[in-house]
């Protein structure tokens, strides 16, 4: 039997050619072509981020509204509010009574919606139908709204103005006692001391207790068991336990976070608690690597008291803590000035304490194998506002009629 002959189709024309077979294979989708059927998405991360802010900004005021007359709302803001800032109305809703929260829920009362707001949150506004306000609708809320009969927010007021007097009084009570003894104190006898009257407030109303301190209570509470423990871990030995922020195996701890939140104040306030006398060097004081090394001599026998060209020295003994206040804040006149304390942080037999804002400047890398960590976050809004509250009714009976929300 004679074999098959393949048939050959000859044509010149390639319509006439069939089309050659391809295999039944599973294909692959790219994932360039499953992102192009997709649709784009019209927000994009890095426009959010250079959004333009508030065009017309302190055109318009947030109106004067009953006290509590945004309580038991919960509202969301979503968008740039170009007369009153979305930051001051996120202020104003709290202050009158009204639950701020990041996104939109079932449980949203209003929606305050600006310009260019989230896509996300429109979605959720959508799909849940929750009411929205615009900027002038949020204010007309506040300028219309009577004042809150809720009873959660009654008591709440209640507490805060027993908790502002009761400070008030704790107050007066030190002022007496330290009036006193500037009486009994022959020190006080051999000058005249500044009247309180003119004094300013942030010295008046310095902190003198650790209850006073603003916020950051905990990391005040680690100050100042380091200090209370120092002499004991001194004749140890600086032993280590190993754990992972372990400030009890170090001779100097490295305070640091933002500018102006008490980080100087809290460092002084332990150390006098602990029965320290702080002895504070800053960015007005010269502390170049030579100066550092001849007046503590490495060993902490004297130290020159640093202010202008007055020689007066200062004996140091085992009740004395130093503070270097802005160690990050060093010019080229202090050049060599981190390496010469942190010598001084090995050998140190009195307790020291670094104070800087930025812990990532390269100039306090040599700290921090020597130095203890200690971060210091800001206040919140209601820590800072009960001690407002507490010296303004001390001062003239003022009492702010909202609560500390």
């Amino acid at each position: 039997m004679a074999p098959k002959r393949k048939t050959v189709v000859i044509s010149d024309s390639d319509e006439d050619v069939p089309p050659p077979k391809q295999k039944n294979s599973p294909q692959k989708k790219s994932k360039s072509s499953a992102s192009s059927s997709a649709p784009a998405s019209s927000f994009s991360y890095k426009d959010y981020l250079q959004r333009p802010g508030p065009e017309s900004l302190g055109s318009k005021s947030i109106p004067e509204g009953a006290p509590g007359c945004l309580s038991g709302l919960t509202l969301v803001f979503t968008g740039e509010l170009d007369n009153v800032g979305r930051d001051s109305a996120v202020e104003a809703a709290k202050r009158y009574g009204a639950k701020v929260t990041a996104a939109p829920s079932g449980k949203t009362s209003y929606v305050i919606l600006g310009r260019e707001p989230g896509p996300k949150k429109l979605q959720t506004i959508q799909d849940k139908g929750l009411k929205t306000l615009d900027e002038d609708g949020f204010c007309n809320l506040i300028a219309t709204t009577s004042p809150s009969q809720d009873p959660s927010y009654l008591n709440k007021v209640k507490k805060d103005e027993a908790k502002v007097k009761k400070d008030a009084e704790e107050m007066e009570a030190i002022e007496k006692e330290q009036k006193a003894k500037d009486k009994r104190s022959s020190k006080a006898s051999s000058f005249e001391s500044t009247s309180p009257n003119s004094q300013l407030w942030t010295v008046k109303y310095a902190p003198t207790q650790l209850k006073d301190i603003c916020g950051n209570k905990g990391q005040v509470e680690k100050i100042l068991n380091w200090l209370q423990n120092w002499q004991h871990q001194l004749q140890a030995g600086f032993p280590s336990d190993n754990s992972k922020n372990d400030i009890k195996s170090k001779r100097a701890l490295l305070v640091h976070g933002a500018p102006g939140i008490g980080k100087t104040t809290a460092a002084h306030l332990a150390a006098k608690i602990a029965g320290f006398s702080p002895l504070e060097l800053n960015a007005s004081d010269v502390r170049s690597k030579k100066l550092i090394e001849n007046t503590t001599n490495i060993d902490n026998t004297s130290i020159d008291s640093f202010f202008g060209s007055n020689s007066e020295t200062h004996p140091l003994n085992h009740s004395t803590c130093l503070i270097f206040d802005e160690c990050d804040g060093m010019s080229s006149g202090d050049r060599g000035g981190v390496g010469a304390m942190n010598t001084l942080i090995r050998k140190t037999r009195i307790p020291i304490i670094c104070i800087c804002n930025d812990k990532a400047n390269p100039k306090m890398r040599p700290f921090q194998s020597t130095c203890g960590d200690i971060v210091f976050r800001r206040p919140e809004a209601t820590q800072v506002r009960s001690r407002i509250m507490s010296i303004l009714h001390r001062c003239d009976s003022i009492y702010l009629h909202t609560p500390l929300y």
